[in-house]
């Protein structure tokens, strides 16, 4: 009888400790005649520590990685129109509205001859060298949305609004006539705007010249090209057209920019309509 008292607790015993190398609670339960619970605990396999999770990817690393997925970050051709939507009178350019640059004889679509392209100054010993230190642009807005040439003429660019004025006309301010030591600039105008006809307001006067502008006129800032060219491609920003017709020609420059500036990334084609600026494919 005790043979058989004894083969039952050694029974009991080994099946006591499987469950408890399975849970440590049962652990608890085993019989006295089994030993202690610690005999039991020192039997189970240590449990493998939790892999650590990799920490998270810094939100300044993943703009790096991926420039496009920046929250913060808009493309040129929302900032334009932007720019357009918003603008009114006022000191700044980017508030004021869109500072554009239209084709014309200094600054063809498909520029000078002997492959000055569009953007380029004019070379030494043309007709055009003496007007290379200033770009007669303009600043559009849904305010004050005329422009240089109306809606039907050839396009232009869009130049950054850190872009350098030396003056600002309400009206033509005829920049070409007056080249020389004024950059074509003429005569100030009253400070107050009381008198803006055939003169120019300096920078700082550029929300009283926005203001006095009149619903039917295009204004005339004068930028300083040369200080443009130093910081290309970064002064310009897009080039934009009206009409159909014209935008062969634009893809024209725009193309050739990209190919001149290939660390440019985002340089749209844009076209400017009376409901703004979009960007075309």
């Amino acid at each position: 009888m005790l043979l058989l008292a004894f083969a039952s607790t050694l029974s009991s015993c080994d099946s006591w400790l499987e469950t408890c190398l399975l849970s440590v609670d049962a652990c608890a339960a085993l019989p006295a005649s089994c030993g202690s619970c610690a005999t039991c605990v020192a039997a189970k396999p240590a449990a493998k520590p939790a892999a650590a999770k990799p920490a998270p990817t810094p939100a300044a690393e993943v703009a790096a990685r991926h420039p496009a997925e920046r929250k913060d970050k808009k493309s040129v051709a929302s900032r334009v129109q932007h720019w357009w939507a918003t603008g009114r009178p006022a000191t700044n350019i980017s508030d004021a509205g869109t500072l554009v640059r239209v084709f014309d004889a200094l600054t063809p679509p498909k520029g000078q001859p002997k492959g000055v392209l569009p953007w380029e100054p004019c070379r030494p010993h043309t007709w055009c060298e003496k007007f290379n230190a200033a770009w007669p642009s303009s600043i559009v807005s849904k305010y004050r949305p005329v422009l240089y040439r109306g809606p039907d003429g050839p396009g232009g660019f869009v130049l950054a609004p850190t872009n350098r004025i030396f003056c600002a006309s309400p009206g033509d301010g005829n920049s070409m006539g007056h080249m020389g030591p004024s950059h074509g600039c003429q005569r100030p105008c009253d400070p107050s705007g009381a008198r803006a006809f055939d003169c120019s307001f300096p920078p700082e006067g550029l929300e009283t010249c926005l203001r006095v502008q009149g619903p039917t006129k295009y204004n005339e800032m004068v930028v300083d090209a040369e200080r443009l060219h130093a910081k290309l491609p970064h002064s310009l920003l897009a080039v934009f057209f009206t009409n159909p017709s014209t935008e062969g020609a634009a893809r024209w420059t725009r193309d050739v920019f990209l190919q001149t500036y290939k660390e440019v990334k985002d340089f749209p084609l844009l076209r400017l309509t009376t409901e703004g600026f979009e960007e075309v494919t």
